[in-house]
C-alpha cells in the first residue's frame, strides 16, 4: 500500500496521477462532453490533492472520485450562471439599443425643429460641419466663400440650435 510519509508528497500524488488520471478524465470528459475541459478538470484535481495534509492510498481513492464529482457540479453551475449572465447582457443590450434609437430619433427631430430656424446657406454649412465633419477651410473652398464667414455661419448656428434646444427642453 502507498503511503504519503514513505515516498514524500510529490511522489505520492505522482503515482495517484498515473493510476487515477485516466479514470477521472474519462469521468469529466462523459460528464462536460469536452475533452480540453476535462483535462484541465483532471489536472486541477491533482494540484488540488497537494493542500490536503493526511492523504493515503486507501482514502485517496474515494477522495479523488468524490471531489471530480463536486469540480462537475460546479462546473455545470458556472456554465449556467455564465448562460444566465450572458442571456441577461444580451437583454439589456436590447433594451439599451431600442432606447438609444429613441433618443436619436428625438435629437434628430429637435434638430430638425432648429435648422428650420436658419438659412438655407447656414443650414448648409451646418450640416457641412457638424454631420460631415468638414473644416472650415474645406467647407469656404467647397462653396467659394471666405474662411471667416464660414466661421460665422458656424458660430450663429450653434448659437441657433443652442436656443432651440434650450426651448425645447
Amino acid at each position: 500500500m502507498m503511503n504519503e510519509t514513505k515516498y514524500g508528497k510529490e511522489e505520492f500524488i505522482g503515482a495517484l496521477y498515473e493510476r487515477y488520471a485516466p479514470e477521472a478524465k474519462a469521468y469529466f470528459e462523459a460528464c462536460l462532453h469536452n475533452v480540453m475541459v476535462a483535462e484541465d478538470l483532471t489536472h486541477d484535481l491533482f494540484l488540488r490533492l497537494f493542500n490536503i495534509d493526511i492523504l493515503n492510498e486507501a482514502t485517496a481513492k474515494g477522495l479523488i472520485y468524490t471531489m471530480a464529482k463536486r469540480m462537475v457540479v460546479d462546473k455545470a453551475r458556472q456554465q449556467l450562471h455564465e448562460q444566465s449572465a450572458m442571456r441577461h447582457y444580451h437583454e439589456m443590450n436590447a433594451r439599451n439599443a431600442s432606447l438609444s434609437d429613441n433618443v436619436v430619433d428625438m435629437l434628430g427631430q429637435y434638430e430638425q425643429g432648429g435648422l428650420q430656424n436658419m438659412t438655407k446657406r447656414r443650414v448648409q454649412i451646418y450640416l457641412m460641419y457638424f454631420r460631415e465633419g468638414k473644416t472650415a477651410r474645406e467647407i469656404s473652398g467647397l462653396l467659394h466663400i471666405e474662411k471667416r464667414t464660414v466661421e460665422s455661419h458656424i458660430y450663429m448656428s450653434r448659437q441657433i440650435m443652442q436656443r432651440h434646444l434650450h426651448n425645447v427642453v
